[in-house]
């Protein structure tokens, strides 16, 4: 598979226009050739065509639960954690897991002795899929607001490309 990725560190370049003119080139050449609109802020390249949305994919990532009642206030956690993301206040019993700030590593839920801590999915967007003619040949990442990194949902995305698709455009 080839891929041409379009990408510049500024907004307002032009990047969704030249990919969409690749893409609409290729597929005029009648190339196998998909499309990742991988802005994942503020997706539009799905806008300049009308291929059918023919599925929806969450994104999530697991983040931690820690029942107060079997932590211990050990701090084992947060030691183990690189990114900063437990709050703990061992002295006067308070723990805190600053969601924002958690990569969902498990780290946390290694290091707890205790079994304390749990783990559920918290949503980072979503990945949508274009088709026409039973054929992906859009797929668009899309986070949630709030969320810190699109990181997680581009790579979703770009997980979502048929290895046997010839040119993919992202």
């Amino acid at each position: 598979m080839i891929k041409i990725a379009v990408a510049s560190g500024k907004g307002g370049t032009g990047k969704t226009f030249v990919a969409v003119n690749i893409f609409q080139s290729l597929i005029k050449s009648r190339l196998d050739a998909v499309l990742v609109d991988c802005d994942a802020e503020a997706p539009n390249a799905a806008a300049f065509f009308t291929k059918k949305l023919t599925g929806t994919i969450a994104v999530t990532q697991l983040v931690p639960v820690i029942d107060e009642s079997k932590c211990v206030y050990c701090a084992k956690c947060h030691e183990y954690c690189n990114y900063n993301s437990i709050f703990i206040l061992p002295p006067v019993k308070i723990i805190k897991v600053i969601v924002d700030l958690c990569h969902g590593c498990g780290a946390c839920s290694v290091a707890c002795n205790y079994g304390a801590i749990s783990e559920k999915p918290d949503s980072l967007g979503t990945v949508s899929l274009f088709s026409e003619k039973d054929r992906v040949s859009i797929i668009e990442s899309r986070m949630d607001i709030g969320v810190m990194s699109a990181v997680p949902v581009i790579k979703a995305a770009i997980k979502q490309i048929d290895p046997g698709t010839g040119i993919a455009i992202l």
